[in-house]
């Protein structure tokens, strides 16, 4: 059976809600329809934590800290998960999560004459 994964979406914003199912499939409803996160980001932010444990483990832990903070993004409505990525990336980079921006983010101070 190819189930995709905005069909098992609709199935647990349904079940979530104590719809029938046969009401997802007849209205069309998605999770961003009635608030709720998307799962798709769910699971590719698990597969991003799933391969930075492996890069840690193969001894690539810069490349491990860049597939944290990947998740992070895609973690940012659940506080829980994104607080344990961002406690991952602090802990291989040695470095607070607020150096984690680009550099041309930082505040730029004008001077008015």
């Amino acid at each position: 059976m190819n189930t995709s994964v905005e069909t098992l979406a609709q199935i647990d914003a349904t079940a979530a809600l104590g719809l029938p199912l046969s009401a997802s499939a007849e209205t069309g409803l998605t999770p961003k329809d009635l608030g709720l996160p998307g799962t798709a980001d769910h699971a590719r932010a698990f597969y991003c934590s799933r391969d930075a444990q492996r890069e840690e483990r193969n001894g690539f832990k810069y490349t491990a800290a860049m597939k944290w903070r990947s998740a992070v993004e895609l973690f940012a409505p659940d506080t829980r998960a994104v607080e344990f990525c961002w406690c991952e990336w602090e802990r291989i980079m040695q470095l607070p999560r607020r150096l984690a921006g680009p550099a041309c983010a930082a505040p730029t101070i004008s001077r008015v004459i």
